[in-house]
């Protein structure tokens, strides 16, 4: 069965809501559907297999829901919303929302479009954009685009599932749950409208096998820091973390196999803030910090762990905690006034330490045995203090 459904400004006006209802109860299903207008609403139900859904939707304050059950459902929904900005800071967004059972499921959602910015663009945030994607079964993909005050969330329940996102907007939002196998998060997010209202936030949580997580986070003029925050519970989770911009926090959550973290932050002013915390079997820790008085904290716990900890600035604060075997630290600071703390608790650990400038405060503390502490300061009013225990 196919139904197509087209609408036109003409049947669809500001002062009415339009709702399309179309359900679809055939084998092989497809929906196509064309709205042009304001305060339209959507609602496709599919059950079965082989069903596609095509939605495209022009104009203001716009939803779409979709539900599908079944074997190799496909959802394509656009959302070309001018994204006016009236006076009153007001933002004609629209919502989104898609529900998919089964398995070979795919979703793509595209809620981008030609925004102006009219009187007060520093009050964006009302009526943003909303898109939520849920997915259970096998082989899913969710590929997401939305700009301005934008929420995106998406929960993949199943095997072998990605989720892509790009999403803009002064206080965006972009939430990430997968339970299942070969999980792949990958987010790009920016802020470059100055709101203070909130800050732009990734939440990425992945429980499974094979997960990976890469969050992009940019912008120059917003007035509150990005914030990254990545959990994985499993076994071979890799995380990776860039940011730029005015400020960035990231927190690294990663626990059992081999378990791989890297953060980068570069930002044009200062007091960025990354913790990381690893507890497993094979963990490897990458923190790279620029700018003026920010602060590292790595925790890791299990075996085989190294971490490498690169500052260039100064007023940095950097903190590094392993506990368990074959334990390996490298810390490299460029810049004065720096604090560099080490505390390894294990058998076969070793620290690296290399700080450029002056003045700066090293404490290293080793405890049972084969430790080796290895300590470069160039500067003045340089301070070492290092403590190593005999094995216990």
């Amino acid at each position: 069965m196919k139904n197509l459904f087209v609408a036109s400004a003409s049947i669809v006006t500001l002062s009415f809501a339009m709702v399309a209802a179309v359900p679809a109860y055939a084998q092989s299903n497809e929906n196509t559907i064309d709205v042009t207008g304001d305060r339209g609403q959507i609602n496709v139900t599919q059950d079965g297999s082989d069903s596609s859904s095509t939605i495209v939707q022009g104009g203001e304050f716009n939803r779409t829901d979709v539900e599908q059950s079944g074997v190799n459902q496909t959802s394509t929904i656009i959302q070309a919303t001018p994204g006016v900005v009236d006076e009153f800071g007001g933002e004609k967004g629209g919502i989104v929302l898609v529900d998919q059972r089964g398995s070979n499921n795919t979703s793509a959602v595209d809620q981008s479009g030609p925004f102006v910015l009219t009187t007060f663009p520093s009050s964006v945030g009302s009526g943003s954009q909303v898109a939520l994607v849920d997915q259970d079964g096998d082989l899913n993909t969710s590929d997401l685009t939305m700009t301005r005050a934008s929420t995106a969330t998406i929960e993949q329940i199943g095997d072998r599932n990605m989720a892509f996102g790009l999403v803009t907007g002064d206080e965006a939002r972009a939430l990430i749950t997968q339970l299942g196998g070969d999980n792949l998060a990958n987010i790009s997010q920016s802020a470059q409208n100055g709101s203070s209202r909130a800050s732009p936030l990734v939440l990425v949580r992945q429980s499974g096998n094979f997960n990976t997580a890469a969050v992009n986070q940019g912008g120059e003029n917003n007035l509150r820091a990005a914030v990254a925050t990545v959990k994985q519970f499993a076994d071979d989770n890799t995380a990776t973390v860039s940011q730029s911009g005015v400020a960035a926090r990231a927190f690294l959550t990663q626990l059992v196999g081999s378990n791989r973290a890297i953060v980068t932050q570069i930002a044009d002013s200062s007091f960025q803030e990354t913790s990381i915390r690893q507890s497993g079997f094979n963990g490897y820790a990458e923190v790279t910090q620029e700018g003026a008085g920010n602060s590292s904290a790595l925790n890791q716990s299990g075996s085989d762990n190294s971490s490498t900890n690169e500052q260039n600035g100064s007023s940095h604060n950097t903190i590094v905690t392993q506990t368990g075997t074959g334990a390996v630290s490298t810390v490299l600071q460029e810049g004065d006034t720096n604090v560099v703390r080490v505390i390894q608790r294990g058998t076969d650990n070793l620290s690296d330490i290399l700080a450029m400038g002056g003045p700066n405060s090293i404490n290293v503390t080793q405890d049972s045995a084969s430790n080796n502490s290895s300590i470069q300061v160039g500067g003045e009013f340089n301070s070492v203090n290092v403590n190593q225990n005999a094995p216990m």
